[in-house]
């Protein structure tokens, strides 16, 4: 997902990812630093945390799940 709407913004990760499965998000508009972007697994955990909060411009990350949650590669 590449972001570009104004203000903070709520990701959800897919609910039912395949094992090895990968989501790329991006802060395409580049304000993540005041509207933070929080990435939220539709079920499990971000590394072992319920969310995960993209709060720096242009801030880009990729999950990866391993089978029982998603992981930040």
């Amino acid at each position: 997902s590449n972001l570009s709407v104004a203000g903070a913004v709520a990701v959800t990760l897919p609910a039912s990812p395949t094992v090895g499965q990968r989501v790329t998000v991006k802060d395409g508009k580049g304000d993540a630093g005041a509207n933070n972007i929080t990435v939220t697994p539709a079920a499990g955990n971000v590394d072992g945390a319920a969310s995960h909060v993209l709060s720096s411009n242009y801030a880009v990350q990729t999950y990866a799940y391993n089978g029982t949650e998603w992981n930040k590669v």
